[in-house]
């Protein structure tokens, strides 16, 4: 009995240590385990402050695009309804006046310029070029430069008016765009164009008034009919 107690005295002291050292040894142990979760989360802090940055840097530049689209929309509707649509189509009609008023000094002037240039070539009449006499060639040369001025001639004028037109010119544009936002809107399906059924007016060219609109829209509405009565024609 005495060996007993002295060996349960033992054993106590013994059970103990071996306890002691062993949440000594997993302490150091869990505490290394948080150290390299700390460092690890350290480590990767400045990556996400990185992108963080980054996309807080992003965000603003996105909201201004957005900002300034909205903007210049706004812009381009102030300016549209400054004028009404009869005002637009009155102004069209000018710009187009302008268009084909220029029409006959650029052909004049390619006329003249082909033939200045041309004549000054020396030709000797015994040589044939492709079996063309040259004079022939050179006429056509200067005809070609006399269209090239007719085809030209539009695109002086419209520059034209915009230079004496300054300041009605922005609100023109962004109306003509409001303009064929309704065309591209109402017209009928181009997919359906056909020889039997061709799709009318596609840009509205002959719309000149608010009445002329009217006629188009019932003209779009016209060719979608015809399109359903082929479909049912051909089921």
């Amino acid at each position: 009995m005495p060996l007993a107690r002295n060996s349960s005295k033992l054993v106590h002291p013994i059970y103990f240590s071996l306890v002691r050292n062993h949440v000594v040894v997993h302490g150091t142990s869990v505490n290394a385990s948080r150290r390299e979760v700390s460092s690890s989360v350290v480590a990767r802090h400045p990556e996400d402050a990185a992108s963080e940055s980054i996309s807080a840097a992003r965000e603003p530049g996105s909201k201004a695009s957005l900002a300034s689209n909205l903007a210049a929309e706004n812009d381009e509707a102030a300016l549209a309804s400054k004028i009404t649509w009869n005002e637009f189509f009155d102004i069209r009609k000018r710009r187009r006046m302008y268009e084909r008023l220029t029409i006959v000094p650029s052909t004049i002037l390619g006329l003249a310029g082909g033939l200045s240039y041309f004549s000054s070539i020396p030709i000797d009449p015994t040589h044939t070029f492709m079996g063309l006499d040259p004079i022939a060639i050179l006429g056509g040369a200067i005809t070609m430069c006399g269209l090239a001025g007719f085809l030209l001639g539009p695109t002086f004028g419209s520059f034209l008016w915009k230079v004496t037109n300054r300041r009605i010119a922005k609100i023109m544009a962004a109306k003509e765009a409001d303009f064929f936002e309704h065309i591209r809107l109402n017209r009928s399906n181009p997919a359906y164009n056909s020889m039997r059924n061709p799709l009318p007016d596609y840009y509205g060219e002959k719309v000149q008034s608010i009445s002329d609109y009217r006629k188009w829209l019932r003209k779009q509405r016209e060719h979608e009919r015809k399109i359903g009565f082929h479909i049912g024609e051909n089921q």
